[in-house]
């Protein structure tokens, strides 16, 4: 990793009041990361979920800087606020398929199982994945809604009767 500091000046001429400040070069990011790291650091959260510590931790052994806590949550709830909407999209084309594929599994939080429920949904041509804290019938007709009419193919669990 590259880390590229940039200073910004600015100035007054006292001569003439006139103010001149600097810009950052056309390629800087946009915040403090560039987008390698903020993908790493959202690859870090999502696949593998370690505390906001340890991510910390394992960034200061592989780059050898710190950064603050607060700029990781802030990176994680960028990532997250970015998905949302993808994630959203891909619910209906699932919803209009003539097949769809359901399962769903306990998802593991804090060391903690089945407070939580990740739901998967395969159509023909998207995929989409939800978590609720329900395994129940009423769940899954909700995430179809109750007019949904295909078929279904599942694990025979007792939420899709």
């Amino acid at each position: 990793m590259n880390i590229t500091e940039s200073q910004l000046f600015h100035g007054r001429y006292q001569h003439c009041n006139h103010t001149v400040q600097t810009n950052l070069p056309d390629d800087a990011p946009s915040g403090q990361l560039d987008p390698r790291l903020f993908s790493h650091i959202a690859v870090l959260s999502g696949q593998y979920h370690p505390s906001i510590r340890k991510i910390q931790r394992l960034l200061m052994d592989k780059y050898g800087t710190h950064f603050s806590i607060e700029l990781i949550s802030k990176t994680q709830g960028r990532v997250s606020s970015m998905l949302t909407l993808l994630q959203q999209a891909l619910h209906h084309p699932v919803k209009q398929s003539a097949v769809i594929h359901i399962d769903e599994i306990t998802h593991k939080r804090n060391g903690v199982a089945a407070t939580r429920w990740i739901w998967l949904f395969s159509g023909s041509h998207a995929v989409y994945q939800t978590m609720r804290y329900r395994r129940n019938a009423e769940t899954a007709k909700a995430m179809l809604d109750e007019q949904y009419h295909a078929i279904v193919i599942t694990n025979q669990c007792g939420s899709y009767n």
